[in-house]
């Protein structure tokens, strides 16, 4: 018995799409020793492609990846064709230095690496008081003080002040 052969063409056109991304460098600046500072990268994750895009991890790589970590913006989830996604990246040396890592963010169809970094210094001064205390004064007068040690440079190198300002309402 012979079998019966059928086909079908379609009257529409189609395409296969491939979803894209791309993905922002980030630096951290510097950062005191045993610190952490939180940065907020506003549109770190840029959906590239025409249509949606999954994200399904965001890990972090490298010598010094342990210093640096996603403190929000996790996946999974997804961006919106021609969208963004913010993300906050914590940063906390553990020594003197420039650190690098490597974020790696996986999608549903790549992976998108990008570097990350930060340095790491070391306090050079620091101010014991927060406060100068005049005592009463009476009113137009004028009461002068000397401080010892306002200010105290910590590190192992000479110190320059450029300038000082008042802050605070008084």
């Amino acid at each position: 018995a012979a079998r019966a052969q059928s086909s079908d063409v379609s009257d529409s056109l189609w395409s296969i799409v491939v979803p894209s991304a791309s993905a922002l460098e980030v630096d951290m600046g510097k950062v005191l020793v045993h610190r952490s500072r939180d940065s907020t990268v506003v549109g770190f994750l840029r959906n590239t492609g025409p249509v949606a895009i999954r994200i399904d991890a965001i890990t972090l790589t490298g010598p010094d990846a342990g210093l640096f970590s996603v403190v929000s913006g996790t996946p999974p989830y997804v961006i919106p064709r021609g969208e963004t996604r913010t993300l906050v990246f914590r940063f906390a040396p553990d020594s003197i230095g420039m650190k690098i890592a490597t974020i790696v963010v996986q999608t549903q169809a790549d992976t998108i690496r990008c570097p990350i970094r930060g340095e790491g210094i070391q306090l050079q001064a620091e101010m014991p008081l927060h406060i100068v205390d005049f005592g009463d004064v009476y009113l137009g007068t004028a009461k002068d003080t000397t401080i010892s040690a306002a200010i105290r440079n910590i590190g192992s190198t000479p110190l320059t002040i450029t300038g000082t300002s008042q802050m605070g309402p008084d």
